[in-house]
Parts: C-alpha cells; structure tokens; sequence
C-alpha cells in the first residue's frame, strides 16, 4: 500500500476496505462489536492483514489474520484512589502473561515482521500525573 497520511477513526473502515495498509493491528478494541456500521469493518477486515492483541477472542479476533491473547489489565500493575475515601491501593501485576500495553512495542521484533515505524522517532514518554492526596470539597 502507499498509505502515507493520516486517517480520522470514522473513515478508518473505508480505508480498510480500500487496502490502504499493509497490516492493521488492533489492541484492546473490538470494533467489529462498538462501531456503527459493523458490515463496513467487517469487510475493512477482510481486505486487510490484520494482529489483533487482546484479552478476549472476540468478534474483532475471530476474524482477525492473527490473534495474541494477552493478560489485559491483570498483567500489568496497578493503582486506585478515590477522591471520596482516604484509601489509596496499588497492587503489582497478578499474572505473569504479557499486557495489551507491553505487546505492541514488542511484536515486531517477536516475530519476524518488519516495521516501518520502528525506526521513527518516539514521542518522549508522559510523565505521570500526581493525584492530590488532601480533603476534597465537594460542590
């Protein structure tokens, strides 16, 4: 394909369906069930390789080329606080399967794929965000 431009979620399908891409890989999505016009999708489906990396073999994986089923949010660690309870909890990941997070960075070098955005520049990772740990008032 000779896709080299940038393509809004609405016409994502279409462009699918086109064969604009070489491969689609889809994660921790199932589209063939949450978008509006599913026959359009499934046909985007049909006319393009396609990875999907998640947790569940859902409708999006049955029709996938590839599925790798990953541990999803258990695989990796976690925390929760509550701006109403003066609990915090964090946990570590409670399986030892690869995350939906973890895989895609991964995938291409796991298999013999080549990548072509491998080699492009990285967005700088986020630095995280502190919740604020004192009372809250409440409107």
């Amino acid at each position: 394909a000779n896709f080299a431009g940038q393509v809004h979620i609405d016409q994502l399908a279409t462009v699918l369906a086109d064969g604009e891409f070489d491969l689609f890989v889809n994660v921790a999505a199932n589209p063939l069930m949450t978008m509006p016009d599913v026959q359009l999708w499934r046909a985007g489906m049909s006319a393009t390789p396609s990875l999907v990396i998640g947790t569940n073999h859902d409708e999006t994986a049955q029709q996938a080329t590839f599925f790798l089923k990953v541990g999803g949010m258990f695989a990796q660690s976690d925390f929760m606080a509550s701006n109403f309870f003066s609990h915090n909890y964090s946990r570590t990941n409670l399986t030892s399967e690869l995350s939906d997070v973890d895989a895609p960075p991964c995938w291409p070098t796991s298999c013999a794929c080549r990548s072509k955005s491998r080699n492009a520049p990285r967005s700088k990772k986020p630095k995280c965000r502190n919740a604020p740990t004192g009372p809250r008032n409440l409107i």
